[in-house]
């Protein structure tokens, strides 16, 4: 018996060899555009690209910032931080801090860019698109938007009573 093993023992190391690294292998479709190694057959969509699309084509009726709110404290939060200014746990511990919400060009995202950023990543930041809905990506963006007003309100645009317990200019 062990003499019968011992050829297709080694029938079986010859038959191994680096021919694996060797392989065709397509570049990943979901990652960020860069020049890709082997582009997609002509035809063909990457996957996931049809939910991406109908995502950014499709905003809630109802922007619900509560549920913004959560989801942006569960997958924002740990890099931008509570209130947006980049300085979440994440980025406290040695990872590359995002742009705050709060700066300038921020500011003035629209709300679409701002999913879109979410559903494709944008610099260090990965894609989302497959950890939240697309409805969701949208109440987030809302709930940005809010948290980018709640840090520059006017004192005018405040109540009386609100006003009178701000510290003097």
């Amino acid at each position: 018996m062990r003499r019968a093993a011992l050829p297709a023992l080694v029938l079986l190391l010859a038959a191994c060899g680096d021919n694996m690294a060797d392989q065709h292998a397509y570049a990943d479709p979901q990652a960020p555009a860069v020049a890709a190694l082997d582009p997609l057959p002509p035809g063909t969509v990457p996957m996931g690209a049809l939910d991406r699309a109908a995502a950014l084509a499709n905003p809630p009726d109802v922007m619900d910032l509560e549920r913004g709110r959560e989801r942006y404290g569960i997958h924002c939060a740990p890099c931008h931080g509570l209130t947006g200014h980049g300085d979440g746990p994440v980025a406290r511990r040695g990872f590359p801090p995002p742009a705050s919400f709060h700066d300038t060009g921020q500011r003035s995202l629209p709300l679409r860019d701002i999913v879109t950023a979410v559903t494709e990543g944008a610099g260090p930041m990965p894609s989302f698109a497959d950890r939240i809905a697309g409805e969701d990506r949208w109440r987030i963006a809302a709930y940005v938007k809010a948290l980018q007003y709640s840090q520059a309100v006017p004192a005018e645009a405040l109540p009386a009573a609100d006003r009178e317990r701000l510290p003097p200019p």
